[in-house]
């Protein structure tokens, strides 16, 4: 006997996001949890940051294959090249 299964869709619906000039040297620590490479001072930062973002549900590119950029004032740590980043926080 075949069963049919019923197949709800989730939406989630977006209660705010937030951009970042997000440093490219730590973008493994955030979307692979690799730290490999970096400084003791740029893993505190990182965590630092995840601290303050904890209420962030998903990283995103602001824009697709978007170039780095030189930042004066990035999200965290010394001038550095940065790409634009979306946080977004979904509604609970």
């Amino acid at each position: 006997m075949l069963r049919r299964l019923k197949i709800e869709r989730i939406l989630m619906k977006i209660k705010d996001t937030y951009e970042y000039q997000f440093p490219t040297y730590a973008l493994c620590a955030l979307f692979n949890g690799d730290f490999e490479g970096l400084e003791k001072e740029d893993i505190a930062n990182f965590k630092s940051f995840q601290e303050r973002t904890k209420h962030i549900d998903v990283f995103d590119d602001k824009e697709p294959d978007q170039e780095p950029y030189f930042c004066s004032n990035p999200e965290f740590g010394l001038a550095c090249n940065v790409i634009d980043l979306v946080g977004i926080e979904f509604e609970s």
